[in-house]
């Protein structure tokens, strides 16, 4: 396994682009261009509350495992994120694996930094991160066929945010802890939480759909119209591309205890896909696999249940998660829909009242929320 992933990580770390055959010469493409960061008289962030499901499922390191392998092919079929993600430092210049690798990390840590601290900080330190976050990408802009693109403009960038709470909060934990079927109220206020998540970030929001229904009409146009399946999202999903048997080499033990996991990350991560997107991206699904996904799926939650209730969330999710959790005295394991909703309920409320009190008038609850 690790050897497999480490000649998969590798080929991914050296690969350099043509700057002219990223996205498909047939792609139909929209050009989305111009910088719609908002200016400090138009901010209105609005910090998730700790109590929240998006606290509860985002920095667990198991979503960042098994959701690394969906989030970014699903970027790069995005033809603007595609082609920003070709042009980056990471796969420019001095391709050895070395030079790769101690770009990669630098780069991993910042975004770690900025992204989870824009949810897992204190509210002003959050706010702080979603414009770190905003700034970091505004240099990022280039040619597209034969238009421009920014990494600001309003539709690339929540197209960028759909891929972290739809993709990983939604499609991936839907998989790993609801046995494929999240209840629609979770998924209803994964959503709302989703919006107080995008204005952390200071970007025009006129792309979020008002509800969680709009917002399914929005990506089943998106998956439709808009993906391609571009070199990036090729090269990501190149692993998982094929099933493969365990190599024969390997010890009975380890076929048995350690193949399944293998197995298990292919299965979600192209499962995480539907059908006409898998399509598009040359994956193949079968009845087979559906039986595949559903056991490997039965094993880890018997296995969840179990960690979760001996591990510390210091074991289970990143560290700036961890203290997040310490700082405000919950344990991710109390949070629940009810919870969630009355959490996000009182800070849009305390909101409300702040926003009703007259100019220089104090009010109750106006530090928090």
């Amino acid at each position: 396994m690790a050897v497999r992933g480490l000649r998969a990580l590798k080929k991914i770390m050296q690969a350099t682009f043509d700057p002219e055959s990223v996205i498909p010469d047939d792609a139909t493409v929209s050009e989305y261009t111009g910088d719609d960061s908002l200016s400090r008289q138009d901010l209105c962030q609005h910090p998730i509350p700790a109590d929240s499901l998006t606290w509860k499922y985002w920095g667990r390191l198991d979503v960042m495992f098994f959701g690394s392998g969906v989030i970014g092919p699903i970027a790069g079929a995005w033809p603007q994120m595609g082609q920003a993600t070709s042009g980056s430092v990471l796969f420019t210049g001095d391709n050895s694996f070395r030079a790769r690798a101690k770009i990669s990390k630098a780069r991993r840590q910042r975004s770690r930094e900025y992204i989870y601290g824009a949810v897992y900080e204190a509210a002003e330190e959050a706010k702080k991160y979603g414009l770190k976050t905003r700034n970091m990408h505004k240099p990022i802009k280039g040619s597209l066929q034969d238009g421009t693109y920014h990494a600001l403009n309003a539709e690339t960038f929540y197209f960028a945010h759909v891929t972290f709470f739809y993709h990983l909060l939604i499609v991936v934990a839907e998989q790993l802890y609801f046995d494929g079927a999240m209840p629609r109220a979770m998924k209803e206020q994964i959503f709302e939480e989703s919006k107080e998540w995008y204005s952390i970030w200071g970007v025009d929001d006129s792309p979020q759909p008002d509800t969680y229904a709009d917002f399914e009409r929005y990506l089943a146009n998106v998956e439709r119209h808009h993906l391609v399946n571009s070199q990036v999202t090729q090269l990501m999903l190149e692993q998982f591309v094929e099933r493969r048997l365990a190599p024969r080499w390997w010890p009975a033990a380890m076929k048995k205890l350690v193949w399944p996991w293998v197995v298990g990350r292919r299965q979600v991560v192209v499962n995480s896909f539907p059908r006409h997107v898998q399509e598009l991206f040359g994956l193949e699904w079968t009845p087979e696999d559906d039986e595949m996904l559903r056991r490997f799926t039965r094993m880890y939650r018997r296995v969840d249940a179990v960690l979760e209730r001996v591990l510390p969330p210091k074991l289970g999710y990143l560290p700036i998660a961890a203290k997040g959790f310490a700082r405000e005295g919950i344990h991710p394991r109390n949070i629940t829909l009810d919870s969630a909703q009355q959490a996000l309920r009182d800070s849009r409320a305390r909101r409300a009242v702040r926003a009703d009190a007259p100019a220089g008038e104090p009010n109750i609850g106006a530090a928090s929320g």
